[in-house]
């Protein structure tokens, strides 16, 4: 039997969901979850029915969840875990999970407002058609559009520090969003 096979026996036979304490499944209680996959929001959602979808393919790994009293989304996969991992239980669930991009997102913010008109915080990004597109209209045009991608990255810049972590991770890392 797999795991999500497992998970789902047990949830059976204990006449409820299981759920995540401490790392180990205790059967019984039943979470609800919202998903966020792809601009799209599903549920709500026990653990057994994200695993399920996650295996099935319906989610995708990259995809956010989130529960009420949760202080932010956080990745399916620190929830459920992925189909065919060989873990004897699934991660707790973690409140202080740390996205990869938060450092990227400030640094990114901050060269949008400094030096928004060369489109350096879009190489930051990895966006280079849009930071080269940036860089070129101010130089092939002597500086005159300069003012105009200075005012783009600013408010780039603005937008970029305002969002949370999870908010700037699904927008220009899962969906590779380059503009605003």
């Amino acid at each position: 039997m797999s795991d999500l096979e497992d998970i789902a026996a047990a949830a059976q036979q204990a006449g409820g969901h299981p759920i995540w304490m401490g790392g180990y499944r205790q059967p019984g209680t039943e979470r609800v979850w919202t998903i966020h996959d792809q601009g799209q929001q599903l549920g709500p959602h026990t653990e057994v029915e994200m695993a399920t979808l996650l295996a099935s393919g319906n989610v995708s790994a990259t995809a956010l969840v989130w529960r009420e009293g949760s202080p932010r989304w956080i990745p399916i996969t620190a929830v459920v875990p992925l189909p065919g991992a060989t873990l004897p239980y699934a991660p707790a669930y973690v409140l202080s999970r740390q996205y990869p991009s938060s450092g990227t997102k400030i640094a990114a913010g901050i060269l949008g407002i400094l030096l928004g008109c060369l489109g350096i915080h879009k190489f930051v990004l990895g966006f280079v058609g849009a930071g080269l597109v940036m860089l070129l209209v101010s130089v092939l045009t002597c500086g005159y559009a300069a003012p105009i991608m200075a005012i783009i990255g600013l408010i780039e810049g603005i937008i970029y520090l305002s969002k949370s972590d999870a908010q700037f991770h699904q927008d220009y890392v899962v969906n590779k969003r380059s503009w605003f």
